[in-house]
């Protein structure tokens, strides 16, 4: 068996390959915008409430950046065999077929990429945007008292982020990725400069700090083990804080040589997020007693950090530098996004102008606007999003167990594959450690959703709507095979009368 091969042409359209442009520092860049999120500073005191004790709550963060590791070790041997736009969706429909493929896509165009688009573009004007501009938000943009309209710029404002930043990658990724740098970078050298600064002080024997530092460590015993469920339930918010590890594999076929970048670009991205996280909840823990931190889930982190080093407008700049964080966010899920489609529509089962390329700029410019239209619908009909990802959180992680397993199946399959061949000098990346890498990422992942589902009872009822949201795809996708079957079928016998 040999990989597929998509096709990338299509008669009379505008259908091409994607320009290779990107080098090993876009992709790192673009990995750390899709994983530092606003996650850091949303889930430690979640975590601190599972975890007792200060030297734990530090090591099940370092567990998590070595699950994560270990998933992107595995998933980028996957790139390297298939270095084609699409990432998760194109090693599901080689792997298992088209229909679990179809799955993938119908999720992430429903509801995962486009969710988080508009998840994304919502929560900064909801939140960071009421701290900069305050009420100036809540006036009305448009209002018509006769039908009951009354639109609000909180309401227009993500949608014009969400095609601000579409029409950036419109008209060019190169463009993007300098954007991207630019607003991933500051927000992160800011964060590193804090952390630095505090370390600096207790150091150097600042009283305040070395106390609740001397606090946090002495009171607990370093080596009391919290439990394998202790550890497992931290595990949840942690898997969200480290999510979008794998965002190269979206963008294989923009990138220079993927077989060399994608592997190097997604460890080292990796290995340096997790060590900005390990850095920043050090910086907790010498900034805030760990009773407060474990008890009082509603405490800002960012803001509580933020006041020491900044004084009284300590909340205006940690907003900024969140909403900078949340931008580049948005703009490395609309880049990763759009790839998915422009995978689906090259196997017909997306619209058929996804596929297309712009010939000037070499973007997937309807793949990019459609997405950017229904993410704005999504903001117009539901406004509320949150529940729709925690329902998707299950079955997107359910697919990452089967993407990282995969690799047992393709390297039995494809065997023969010069990429596995001994004599092969410029053989690709093989996974470091394999089939015990893949192995812990799998059995971790699948321990954390059963711990997910069993939680409580509306984590059950989440279950059940997951399993049912994906056997409605599986029905979307007969019918979409039965529809397809017999047109080809009419379209033959046309041809064959014709004849």
């Amino acid at each position: 068996m040999t990989i597929a091969n998509v096709s990338t042409e299509a008669p009379g359209s505008e259908t091409m390959l994607l320009k290779r442009q990107l080098s090993t520092s876009d992709v790192i860049f673009l990995i750390m915008a899709n994983v530092i999120g606003v996650g850091i500073f949303l889930t430690p005191p979640q975590v601190a409430s599972a975890i007792s004790n200060p030297v734990w709550f530090l090591l099940v963060w370092l567990l998590g950046g070595m699950i994560a590791l270990s998933g992107a070790m595995t998933s980028a041997e996957l790139g390297v065999l298939m270095p084609r736009a699409g990432g998760d969706y194109v090693f599901l429909r080689e792997t298992y077929g088209k229909s679990l493929g179809f799955m993938y896509g119908y999720l992430s165009f429903t509801i995962s990429f486009t969710g988080s688009v508009a998840t994304l573009a919502m929560g900064v004007v909801h939140y960071q945007g009421r701290t900069i501009f305050g009420n100036l938000l809540d006036s009305s943009l448009l209002a018509i008292p006769v039908l009951g309209v009354n639109i609000t710029y909180l309401q227009i404002l993500p949608i014009l982020i969400i095609f601000l930043f579409t029409a950036l990658n419109h008209y060019g990724l190169r463009n993007s990725i300098i954007i991207q740098k630019i607003i991933t970078s500051g927000p992160i050298m800011i964060l590193l400069l804090a952390g630095l600064v505090i370390i600096y002080n207790v150091l150097t024997g600042h009283a305040d700090f070395k106390e609740i530092l001397t606090n946090n460590f002495s009171e607990r015993s370093v080596t009391q083990f919290p439990g394998f469920t202790a550890i497992a339930v931290a595990l949840i918010p942690i898997y969200f804080s480290y999510a979008g590890w794998n965002a190269s594999l979206y963008l294989s076929e923009d990138i220079k040589t993927p077989e060399r970048i994608i592997p190097k670009s997604m460890i080292f991205g990796v290995v340096i997020v997790t060590s900005i996280y390990l850095l920043i909840c050090f910086t907790f823990l010498i900034t805030i007693p760990y009773e407060q931190l474990s008890t009082d889930k509603n405490i800002d982190v960012a803001s509580a950090v933020g006041a020491i080093l900044l004084g009284e407008n300590a909340k205006l700049y940690t907003a900024i530098i969140i909403a900078f964080i949340i931008l580049g966010s948005l703009n490395s899920a609309i880049i990763a996004g759009s790839r998915v489609y422009l995978a689906m529509s090259r196997d017909k089962i997306f619209l058929k102008k996804a596929s297309f390329i712009h010939e000037k700029h070499g973007t997937p410019h309807w793949s990019l606007w459609s997405q950017a239209v229904w993410a704005s619908m999504l903001i117009l009909i539901l406004g509320d999003f949150e529940s729709i990802l925690e329902l998707t959180t299950i079955m997107m992680l359910i697919m990452s167990i089967m993407v990282v397993g995969s690799i047992f199946i393709l390297r039995r399959k494809l065997k023969d594959h010069p990429h596995f061949h001994p004599t092969n000098k410029n053989r690709g990346y093989k996974t470091f450690g394999y089939p015990f890498v893949p192995i812990v990422y799998i059995v971790s992942t699948f321990a954390v959703v059963l711990l997910m589902i069993l939680a409580d009872e509306r984590s059950m009822q989440k279950g059940l709507i997951s399993v049912a949201v994906i056997v409605a795809g599986f029905l979307l996708f007969f019918i979409y095979n039965r529809r397809s079957h017999i047109s080809n079928g009419i379209k033959g016998k046309i041809q064959s009368r014709r004849k």
